[in-house]
């Protein structure tokens, strides 16, 4: 297996995917357990990637702060996530709730069919909209996915690769 070249090709967060009785992973290099967060290693030698922990990302890496500060960002994003719905939304004239964010106006509303469902519409600070096709039977799921829409625009969650 080499020991130079490898890049992190995405890190996840066990718990955000999983929820509160989540599986903590095992490093496939070091076997060290309970891991929440799992950083996806690639190198050009190797047809398999490996899922591993911080100190062993950054050992392959070469580069400690970077792996750290990747699991730092998916903490940071998994705490802000869970106080989005808790924001100061507030209600428009026709009722529905919006929240204004990084210049973006994202607005959460009743599905047409279905009243007891909701979805969203964000708009940029270009003036696009974006629509979203899927149905939430709640206004904090439809908040969830908005703020996972915002996430990725955003790349609130970017991960350093080197």
């Amino acid at each position: 297996m080499p020991h130079k070249g490898w890049c992190c090709v995405g890190v996840f967060d066990l718990m955000a995917e999983q929820g509160d009785d989540y599986q903590s992973g095992v490093c496939e290099m070091c076997g060290k357990e309970g891991l929440r967060y799992i950083h996806v290693m690639s190198h050009p030698k190797c047809k398999k990637r490996k899922k591993v922990g911080c100190n062993c990302a950054g050992e392959m890496m070469k580069n400690y702060k970077n792996s750290k500060q990747n699991e730092r960002c998916l903490h940071n994003l998994f705490d802000r996530r869970k106080r989005w719905p808790d924001l100061c939304w507030k209600e428009s004239k026709s009722d529905n709730l919006y929240l204004n964010k990084n210049g973006y106006n994202i607005v959460i509303y009743e599905d047409d069919n279905n009243p007891a469902e909701h979805t969203f519409r964000i708009v940029s600070p270009e003036g696009e909209h974006y629509y979203h096709s899927r149905i939430f039977n709640t206004i904090d799921e439809a908040m969830l996915a908005a703020f996972d829409w915002m996430a990725e625009e955003l790349k609130w969650s970017a991960i350093k690769k080197k």
